[in-house]
């Protein structure tokens, strides 16, 4: 596997809920990646901020998501555990605005886990 990292500077300063990235990495290797006749698996976690929103993005580069909903998001619906409680966790803290989101494309599949920091924090600081 190959894992490429691409975090903001300070990022050691953003607030976000524990828990949360490893489900979505775990999913990107078993129904991504795991899925793959040929070539290597490739997994990138991106975060980055717009204001007090956190993005955090992790992509890999299976196709099995693309092949059964084609160029779409992931319904609610279809998450699996781990999808559903990080989604769940995210709307309790901030709002129902925030959460999770699956997308597929030919490429691969991206999953954006997307927060309020401001939101975060004043939860964690209760």
């Amino acid at each position: 596997i190959e894992i490429q990292i691409d975090e903001p500077e300070n990022s050691n300063y953003i607030y976000t809920p524990i828990f949360i990235v490893q489900p979505i990495i775990e999913n990107a290797i078993e129904h991504g990646i795991d899925m793959l006749d040929v070539g290597q698996g490739k997994i990138s976690v991106r975060t980055y901020k717009d204001e007090n929103l956190i993005i955090i993005e992790v992509k890999d580069n299976g196709t099995e998501l693309f092949k059964r909903i084609g160029s779409n998001s992931l319904p609610m619906n279809d998450f699996g555990y781990g999808l559903r409680n990080v989604d769940n966790r995210i709307k309790l803290l901030c709002n129902e605005k925030y959460g999770v989101n699956i997308t597929a494309c030919e490429t691969g599949t991206t999953a954006k886990i997307i927060f309020d920091e401001v939101l975060v924090r004043k939860a964690v600081e209760k």
